[in-house]
């Protein structure tokens, strides 16, 4: 039949025989009324062998199994046991979703067999797979129909179809269902760093996590810090991330973003720059999305595994300003007032620093004696050594040799300013000058000496101190000979001395003296002696002493009487004038008469 010829040349049991015989037959009239036939070919053997055929019965089943995974990742396989003993595998992939065993064949009516069709995987689920570990088990019986047909038998709890194919059956398995699985998490981490300073033990630098809008807050985190340069901080909101959230290539590119809120802590430069983290997620069917995580501009510190460092500058600031102080003795050693001698600028100072270089030069010293530089900036804490010295002083002073080393340790307050501590080596900061002023008066006045007869006569007059001065007592004479006509001669003093010992420690002084005539003892109440009548005026003198630009300065002042008793008396000064022209402030007359008495008895 057809049918079997489409079989391999069965039908319902029976194989048939293809065999094909060759008889030929030639047919001649043989001219008297009969045929002859005559035969060639295959008659022998189809009367030897004719035709055979075979009834047996057979039968074949199959299964086929399939995979449904919601994101082929992996390959599966899928094995065939019979009656516990391994039979057959397939491998099922993207690309592959279902397959079918090898056909299993029978040929006995009543055999039995139980197939048992199982997924290999692994102990446990693992790189975000979930296996199918459901066994499909099938008990198979074959029996027979009577068409020369094994009909396979199926028990089973599997929702299994039953197909019959021109010659076997198909049974279709339900599919072993899998899941493939993925995800990630992610939440930066800050590491703040303070630049040329340390986080204050116990201060706290807060840190903002934005969306991917850049103005939704995720969270906040806060480093407090030890007293080191540094400090860490995590946020402790997490973000996660699943397959649905990936774009069909399995990919996703996420920005969010970190900013500093600035503190108030003085000296620190804040950085409050949105800090832009690009995150890409990829999936690559391991179960793990994995993250790549990148700056989102060339300002952003951030390393594969989303750690930030934002970096803060200390910068504290400072200046130390040095001062000394000027110091001016006399010749005994005491000091005098600065402010008494108008001196701020009759010197002059360098400040050097360690290496002999000078920084500065001041000449400016206050009326209290400060010199003081001005501000020199700090750069760090250190110990920075100085020297201050004089190189330049008016006329009047003794020079000085001698330095003020200092000696400067800064230190930072970590509130943003160095603190200058100022030493002096030698516990002082004096610059000690001897002054060397003095000051002269001439003091001087004229004798008018009226005489009849040229008498021979020597005056002597005395500059008396009545107060303040205890070493300026002077004589002076004027002699008049016999052979002079002249009426009028000047006399001078020796000059009074002053030193600035003479000022004790101010810087104007006044000394009084009494200039007059010395009288011989023994003189009669009209002021005469020997024929002399002496001047009793007594002349009121004053030396004003003062300290200017370092020298002393000495004007002399006689004291004018009152013309009445309502009016005070006044002080005129001395003007120096040429001896013996008769001009002087101070003068003395005097006269001679010889006086007798002739008694007549």
């Amino acid at each position: 039949p057809e049918e079997a010829k489409k079989n391999n040349n069965k039908l319902n049991g029976i194989t048939y025989d293809d065999t094909t015989y060759t008889l030929n037959v030639e047919v001649t009239d043989n001219g008297n009324g009969t045929l002859n036939v005559e035969k060639s070919g295959d008659f022998d053997k189809l009367k030897n062998n004719g035709f055979t055929n075979e009834y047996a019965e057979d039968g074949a089943i199959v299964f086929r199994v399939s995979k449904e995974i919601n994101k082929w990742v992996s390959n599966f396989t899928i094995d065939l046991f019979e009656d516990g003993i391994k039979k057959d595998e397939v491998t099922l992939n993207k690309d592959m979703t279902s397959a079918s065993f090898n056909r299993i064949s029978s040929t006995e009516a009543g055999e039995k067999h139980t197939y048992e069709i199982k997924e290999r995987a692994p102990a446990e689920d693992a790189n975000g797979i979930t296996y199918d570990r459901t066994v499909r088990t099938y008990n198979v019986e074959w029996e027979s129909n009577d068409e020369g047909c094994l009909v396979p038998k199926v028990i089973t709890s599997d929702a299994t179809s039953l197909v019959k194919k021109a010659d076997y059956y198909e049974a279709t398995v339900s599919a072993f269902e899998n899941t493939y699985s993925a995800s990630a998490t992610f939440a930066p981490t800050i590491t703040k760093i303070m630049s040329g300073g340390k986080i204050l033990d116990g201060e706290e630098i807060t840190f903002n996590w934005y969306d991917v809008d850049g103005t939704t807050l995720i969270d906040t985190a806060t480093v407090v810090g030890d007293g080191s340069g540094s400090g860490s901080a995590s946020f402790s909101r997490i973000k996660s991330y699943t397959l649905g959230e990936l774009d069909e290539s399995g990919k996703k590119e996420l920005t969010y973003y970190v900013q500093e809120n600035a503190g108030s802590r003085a000296g620190v430069t804040y950085d409050t720059a949105l800090h832009p983290i690009k995150v890409t997620l990829e999936d690559k069917g391991t179960g793990v999305i994995e993250k790549t995580i990148e700056a989102g501009d060339e300002k952003t510190d951030v390393t594969a595994e989303g750690n930030v460092t934002i970096t803060n500058t200390y910068t504290p600031a400072g200046s130390v300003i040095l001062q000394a102080r000027k110091v001016v003795k006399d010749a005994e050693g005491n000091t005098v007032p600065f402010a008494s001698l108008d001196a701020t600028g009759s010197f002059t100072f360098e400040l050097q620093d360690e290496a002999g270089n000078t920084l500065q030069t001041v000449k400016e010293v206050t009326n209290e004696g400060l010199i003081e530089f001005a501000p020199i900036a700090l750069n760090g804490t250190d110990t920075l050594k100085f020297t201050i010295k004089e190189t330049g002083y008016a006329e009047g002073y003794t020079p000085v040799t001698d330095s003020v080393p200092v000696t400067v340790t800064v230190e930072d307050d970590d509130k943003g300013e160095f603190i200058p501590t100022v030493e002096y080596d030698n516990n002082s900061s004096d610059i000690v000058n001897k002054i060397t002023a003095s000051a002269t008066v001439n003091l001087e006045g004229s004798k008018n000496f009226e005489r009849e007869n040229k008498v021979a006569k020597t005056f002597e007059f005395t500059l008396t101190p009545k107060s303040g001065d205890t070493k300026n007592k002077r004589t002076a004479s004027v002699p008049f000979a016999e052979d002079e006509s002249t009426k009028t001669k000047g006399f001078k003093f020796d000059e009074l001395t002053y030193d600035i010992t003479d000022l004790g420690g101010l810087n104007e002084k006044e000394f009084f003296y009494t200039v007059e005539e010395s009288k011989p003892a023994g003189m009669d109440s009209d002021n005469s002696y020997g024929g002399v009548t002496y001047d009793t005026t007594k002349y009121e003198v004053k030396v004003v002493l003062k300290l200017e630009n370092g020298k002393l300065v000495a004007d002399k002042y006689k004291e004018v009487e009152a013309v009445s008793s309502e009016e005070k008396s006044t002080w005129e000064k001395i003007k120096d004038t040429i001896l013996n022209d008769g001009n002087d402030s101070i003068k003395f007359k005097n006269s001679y008469k010889a006086i007798g008495e002739l008694e007549l008895v």
